[in-house]
């Protein structure tokens, strides 16, 4: 049975093509040998300049007051459902932690349930500690005013 393919003899290929390929493999290793060879290093980068976030400095009654209001706008955001009871405590937890971190210049929006303990502020501790259960829960029985009342004490008594 006679076949329609016929195999080419080796000397009809292309010896510039096979000369190119392996030109294309060699080259870069042969840069990078000749590059380590000199100690070729790249120049180390410069890292960009933080520029540091101004320091606001409030006066006590002032950053009181900016708190209230902004527990007071979580208060009106949760009375008209545009945020549900999970969000107003993880909200309300936020701002009293917050406001305890400006004032007091401890990192109480970084502090776990166990190290505000430490702190010896058990009004701190009792509103974040409440506030654990309808922060983490799917759903909640949670008296809402009665949150909204205990963060505002916490910021009206904080010394």
């Amino acid at each position: 049975m006679p076949t329609s393919v016929k195999l080419q003899d080796m000397e009809s290929y292309s010896l510039i093509l096979t000369i190119i390929a392996i030109a294309l493999i060699a080259l870069p290793v042969i840069i990078l040998i000749i590059l380590k060879m000199i100690r070729y290093e790249r120049p180390p980068r410069k890292p960009k300049p933080v520029k540091p976030a101004p320091v606001i400095h409030y006066e006590p009654q002032q950053l009181k007051s900016m708190y209230l209001g902004m527990i007071s706008e979580v208060e009106t955001r949760y009375t008209n459902n545009l945020i549900d009871l999970r969000q107003a405590h993880i909200d309300l937890s936020r701002i009293v932690r917050e406001y305890c971190a400006k004032a007091s210049h401890v990192n109480t929006d970084k502090l776990t349930l166990r190290e505000i303990a430490r702190l010896g502020k058990p009004s701190l501790f009792d509103t974040i500690k409440e506030f654990y259960q309808p922060e983490f829960a799917y759903d909640s029985d949670k008296d809402i005013n009665m949150s909204f009342w205990s963060a505002r004490e916490v910021i009206r008594t904080w010394a």
